[in-house]
């Protein structure tokens, strides 16, 4: 017999297998791993609610030491079906799981990637979360992941940030600049500090000035890492 295991789950990728079945490459708090969900594509398959993209479920599968597992059952827990509404962050969803795809390990003890992808989902979902916040967010995730996190203390010379200066970012390293007029003033650093911190999106988006901030902050951070990530 075949251990079942029940965890939940959101959809990185869909591909049709035969003419009922789908390979599905799903993203837990253990990691990401492909699964065959059989019958999926028939029209009143009792699967297909659990495995619709921009959703989180709790799946449950055969455990058979194979590859490629073998899902039995599903439940659809929260649909994020807002996101489809706009093309622009429809194609960021797309952008952002196709990076966690490549980047999420099979096996983890890790829980960041499942509930980063869950968190971005959520406030891509709300239209009254600010674009340019959803994407400054995720790419000081992006970072993280990457092994370059930003340094929020020392500056590119590592002395300690002062108040009162502004910086900028430096090309390709995660220090920041003193730079006159810079975007980065202490304000951005307080923001970007409670990113690292574990705020999300939902909770940032309460702070007074956040859009013109993460606007301004996301287009000089998004310039200087594109060696990085």
């Amino acid at each position: 017999m075949y251990k079942q295991v029940t965890t939940p789950a959101i959809v990185l990728s869909r591909t049709n297998f035969n003419e009922v079945d789908r390979i599905v490459n799903f993203l837990g708090p253990k990691g990401q791993f492909p699964a065959v969900v059989k019958g999926v594509r028939r029209v009143k398959s009792k699967l297909a609610g659990g495995v619709e993209l921009f959703s989180v479920s709790q799946i449950t599968y055969l455990d058979t030491n194979a590859e490629v597992k073998r899902v039995v059952q599903t439940r659809l827990i929260e649909h994020y079906g807002d996101i489809a509404k706009s093309l622009e962050r429809m194609l960021f969803a797309y952008d952002s799981m196709k990076y966690l795809k490549k980047v999420t390990p099979a096996e983890t003890d890790d829980e960041s990637y499942y509930l980063t992808l869950k968190n971005l989902l959520m406030a891509l979902n709300d239209e009254t979360i600010d674009l340019d916040l959803i994407k400054l967010w995720w790419l000081v995730r992006v970072l993280d992941f990457s092994g370059h996190g930003l340094d929020l203390h020392k500056d590119a010379e590592l002395k300690d940030l002062y108040e009162l200066q502004t910086y900028t970012f430096s090309v390709g390293a995660a220090r920041l600049t003193p730079k006159d007029g810079g975007v980065v003033d202490s304000d951005a650093i307080k923001v970007l500090r409670l990113i690292e911190e574990g705020k999300v999106p939902v909770q940032l988006a309460k702070l007074k000035g956040i859009q013109l901030l993460a606007l301004n902050v996301y287009k000089e951070l998004e310039a200087a890492s594109r060696e990085l990530v």
